[in-house]
């Protein structure tokens, strides 16, 4: 019986080198602009990308409010035919997969700690000074 050769991508999977591609794409089109002044502001974070590769998963970033990020998201659905586009023109995949948009934020989670922290950081020297003022 014959061996099958069995190609390796140094731990990337399929989907892996899909999703960057699908990622990078996105991005060059957002940057290039659209006509909605929604979408400007948003950042792409990530691409996953479903097992059979049918699905992309886009997250995007944005520092909005709840009502903004909805409106970003619907302006990102509304382009998505045209993302789809540029995707099969470039990937040519014989199935240019379903992109469906996820709000990731995580960056807004990271900015809340590190305010947090700072404040600690603010109560802890105010701490110090009144125990310093209290011993004189």
């Amino acid at each position: 019986m014959k061996k099958r050769s069995v190609k390796k991508y140094h731990g990337f999977k399929r989907g892996d080198r899909i999703g960057a591609a699908i990622h990078r794409i996105i991005a060059s089109a957002l940057l290039a602009g659209f006509d909605d002044p929604r979408l400007t502001e948003i950042s792409i974070t990530a691409v996953e990308m479903t097992p059979d590769n049918r699905i992309a998963k886009v997250f995007f970033s944005l520092f909005a409010d709840e009502k903004e990020i909805a409106l970003a998201r619907k302006s990102l659905v509304a382009t998505s035919p045209v993302l789809k586009r540029k995707i099969a023109d470039e990937l040519r995949l014989q199935y240019t997969p379903e992109l469906r948009f996820l709000h990731d934020s995580s960056q807004q989670h990271v900015l809340r700690m590190e305010s947090l922290f700072d404040q600690i950081r603010k109560d802890e020297e105010n701490k110090n000074t009144d125990t310093i003022d209290d011993d004189e």
